[in-house]
C-alpha cells in the first residue's frame, strides 16, 4: 500500500483510512503519535472531515495523507481448526491402501488457498492429522 495525498484523491466516504500529518512534529513522542490517525471521511454541513472517535472532528487540511487500511488478521487458531476440519472430513478417502505406511499427504483447498495436509498413524494406529503448509 502506498500513501495518496488528499490534493490527489479522497478516499469514499465512512471507508476506514489510516491518515498521517506531514506537517507535525516527529521529535517527540506525542509528535510521532500525532503523524497517524484511523479515521473515515464523513460530511457534516456539507463539508467534508475527518472524523475522529477521541476528539472533536479534524479538517481535512489536519492530514496530507491517507492509505486504505489493511485486512484485519485472523486469529490462527481460527484458520489451522479450519484446515484441520475440511482435512478430517474427507482423509477416508486419501488414507494409503500400503498397511505398513505411517504417514501420509494430501492437498486440499480451504477459502480460495491450496494446502497440503499431513497425517500421521498414532500410537493406536489411527490416522492423526499433524500438520498443514
Amino acid at each position: 500500500m502506498t500513501w495518496i495525498s488528499i490534493k490527489e484523491k479522497l478516499p469514499a466516504e465512512n471507508q476506514p483510512v489510516l491518515l498521517y500529518n506531514i506537517n507535525s512534529d516527529p521529535d517527540t513522542v506525542y509528535g510521532l503519535l500525532d503523524n497517524y490517525l484511523v479515521s473515515a471521511l464523513t460530511t457534516k454541513n456539507g463539508q467534508p472531515e475527518w472524523e475522529d472517535h477521541l476528539a472533536a472532528p479534524q479538517s481535512l487540511t489536519n492530514y496530507t495523507h491517507w492509505m486504505p487500511l489493511p485486512e484485519p488478521p485472523r486469529s490462527e487458531d481460527e484458520h489451522a481448526r479450519a484446515i484441520q476440519m475440511v482435512a478430517d472430513s474427507i482423509v477416508s478417502h486419501h488414507i494409503p491402501n500400503d498397511s505398513r505406511l505411517n504417514e501420509f499427504s494430501f492437498r486440499i483447498i480451504v477459502e480460495g488457498q491450496a494446502y497440503e495436509v499431513s497425517y500421521k498413524k498414532d500410537a493406536d494406529g489411527y490416522w492423526a492429522f499433524t500438520r498443514y503448509k
